[in-house]
């Protein structure tokens, strides 16, 4: 199958919606003031921050503050998600299962012929992901990715983790393109919390 199954589609629309309705209900809070919606976290200097070996960014869902406080980031850590027996289906002859899962906390697990060279890859596909860094504060949804981790490495295996913040489904659609093409023949999404 050349395409995601539309169940799986639906099954990511529901869990991003679970996220997005977070951010903006936390947005609309009458306690909040000077509310910033998923800025990219600056350092002191007002550079942009990045971390780990691929010297990613990274967005909290929410800058704004409370009363007189200074300004504080907000990141949420929910555990809802949409439950259903984990599905298993055929992309691009790469067999991939679809487990319950948290938007905010998805855990990549990819089997093959995959190695470091996949590194610079992912970091590439976040950062046309990432959204405008620099765009200016903004009450508005960036449809951004917020958070990747480093890609951990075994014989045949790596995995890694993913905020998918506010980005549209597509995004995964995109990740499993560059996994399928880059030695992949088996990919397992899930949340270890939701298994």
């Amino acid at each position: 199958m050349d395409a995601i199954p539309p169940v799986i589609i639906q099954i990511w629309k529901a869990n991003r919606s679970i996220a997005v309705e977070q951010i903006t209900e936390a947005a609309s809070s009458s306690q909040l003031s000077d509310i910033s919606v998923e800025p990219a976290f600056r350092n002191n200097d007002g550079s942009l921050f990045v971390q780990g070996e691929l010297n990613l960014p990274m967005r909290s869902d929410l800058v704004a503050r409370i009363g007189n406080s200074q300004p504080q980031a907000f990141t949420f850590s929910s555990e809802q998600y949409v439950d259903f027996e984990p599905v298993e289906f055929e992309y691009k002859g790469v067999f991939v299962r679809q487990f319950p899962f948290v938007w905010t906390q998805a855990q990549i697990e990819v089997h093959g012929s995959v190695d470091q060279s996949l590194s610079p890859k992912l970091r590439n596909w976040f950062l046309e992901h990432f959204g405008d860094a620099d765009a200016e504060s903004s009450t508005d949804l960036q449809y951004a990715l917020h958070f990747l981790s480093e890609p951990k490495y075994s014989d045949q295996f790596a995995t890694f983790e993913l905020d998918l913040g506010t980005a549209q489904p597509e995004s995964l659609t995109d990740l499993l393109e560059i996994l399928v093409s880059n030695g992949a023949v088996e990919i397992g999404i899930s949340t270890e919390l939701a298994e």
